[in-house]
């Protein structure tokens, strides 16, 4: 059985991933901070000791290192520059080096944020145009990997799933505002691509078998706003979207710059893996049923 090891070891990507590989990889998940009721197979340190991460690299050896430890927060990445390049682009220069070092396929999970275009849809090809802090560094990571390693698989996407309430979720937030009936305040005029967790794992196992090398794209066929994105979680988890509003997203000075229009191509996708892609309501159809099914449990009681 082929090994992974997850830099992200509590964030709800790597979590997801664990669940639905659990019989095709072995996951050894980094923790950064303690928790309680964690997957089988998590160790707490810290990711800022290279001595102590390639020794334990060198212990799992893995075949795969999927880096998604990062600092997600864009206003917090904005108002501390410093501590966004130390967690977004220094820490993937580290594991970048250390795969080199050791021979190990690296993916990195990039963002869909790092263009600021007014193109409907945005292609692998499209000239990067970073409008915060967090897509700055996102941007300087890919392209120190991409001049610094050869087996690498990238891929810029925007996801969705079921996280621990200590996580930030789009879904986790708009489903528990409605259920608590607060009003919710979501952007009409910033659009994307939104794609399932469940289904981005399966892209990236088909990605990994064909031993895919470079940058794709992995997200739905319809842009959506995130205002009709919440409508649709109301809508499919049976909650009154009342207390959803419009509102229209404008910089000011507290919080950082966003693009407007976020909405990647996948017709490289397409073409690549030859895959069908479900719609946005399927793929929330998937996780409401999975959330009646118990799947999460695993996850949802790690605090």
């Amino acid at each position: 059985m082929q090994k992974i090891l997850h830099t992200g070891g509590t964030g709800f990507f790597s979590l997801t991933w664990s669940l639905d590989t659990e019989e095709k990889f072995k996951n050894f998940l980094i923790v950064n901070t303690k928790r309680n009721n964690l997957l089988k197979n998590s160790f707490l340190f810290s990711l800022r000791s290279k001595k102590k991460l390639n020794s334990f690299i060198k212990k799992i050896n893995p075949d795969y290192i999927f880096h998604t430890a990062a600092l997600t927060d864009v206003d917090m990445c904005q108002k501390k520059f410093f501590l966004s390049k130390k967690i977004n682009f220094n820490l993937t220069k580290t594991i970048c080096n250390l795969c080199k070092k050791n021979g190990i396929k690296l993916v990195f999970i990039s963002t869909d944020q790092i263009f600021n275009t007014k193109n409907k849809r945005i292609k692998e090809t499209e000239v990067a145009s970073p409008v915060n802090t967090y897509s700055l560094h996102k941007f300087q990571s890919e392209n120190y990997i991409l001049n610094n390693l050869k087996n690498y698989l990238i891929i810029r996407t925007n996801f969705f799933g079921y996280a621990p309430i200590f996580r930030k979720s789009f879904l986790n937030f708009v489903k528990l505002s409605l259920e608590g009936k607060k009003k919710v305040y979501l952007y009409r005029n910033i659009k994307h691509t939104p794609i399932s967790l469940h289904f981005l794992n399966k892209c990236i196992l088909k990605l990994l078998l064909k031993n895919f090398v470079g940058i794709i794209n992995i997200s739905s066929n319809e842009i959506v706003s995130k205002y009709s994105f919440g409508l649709m979680i109301a809508k499919i988890f049976k909650l009154n979207n009342k207390y959803i509003f419009r509102t229209i997203f404008q910089k000011n000075n507290n919080i950082a710059a966003r693009p407007l229009n976020m909405s990647l191509s996948n017709s490289k996708l397409k073409k690549v893996l030859r895959i069908k892609i479900p719609s946005i309501n399927t793929q929330l159809r998937e996780i409401f049923n999975n959330l009646k099914k118990n799947y999460y449990k695993k996850i949802l009681r790690i605090k």
